[in-house]
């Protein structure tokens, strides 16, 4: 009786197929304008954020990671429609892209003592 050898033609079609399988995956390149996030941490304690001047680039997307180190305080900056509560050891994130250059002003807008009116920064966005 004639032996019939399976292994070369089982080869074979395992080599074809993994071929089949690459040759149809497609790589989908980022596009260049998908930039990755800017993360800037901002601590707020009584009267004053750190850092106080903040510095991002124009269309980059940024998170804002805004931590209290004492009691609750507020992030609000009108022009770029930004608004957020802080709560003390805890993390509130804020994403935004901005989309124009200029120099924006924020404060806190939760009451926090005498002296809170000076609790105040800037988001500088550069082109």
């Amino acid at each position: 009786m004639k032996q019939i050898k399976l292994f070369p033609s089982i080869l074979t079609i395992y080599v074809f197929a993994v071929f089949a399988v690459v040759s149809c995956i497609t790589v989908i390149p980022v596009p260049a304008e998908e930039k990755q996030e800017q993360v800037i941490k901002v601590m707020a304690k009584t009267f004053e954020y750190f850092p106080a001047n903040v510095k991002v680039k124009a269309g980059t997307p940024v998170v804002l990671e805004l931590t209290s180190l004492d009691k609750v305080h507020g992030f609000h900056c009108p022009t770029l429609h930004l608004r957020a509560d802080i709560f003390p050891r805890k993390t509130t994130r804020v994403r935004f892209i901005p989309d124009k250059a200029g120099v924006f002003p924020f404060h806190c807008d939760v009451f926090c003592g005498s002296g809170h009116e000076d609790m105040t920064g800037i988001i500088t966005v550069e082109n």
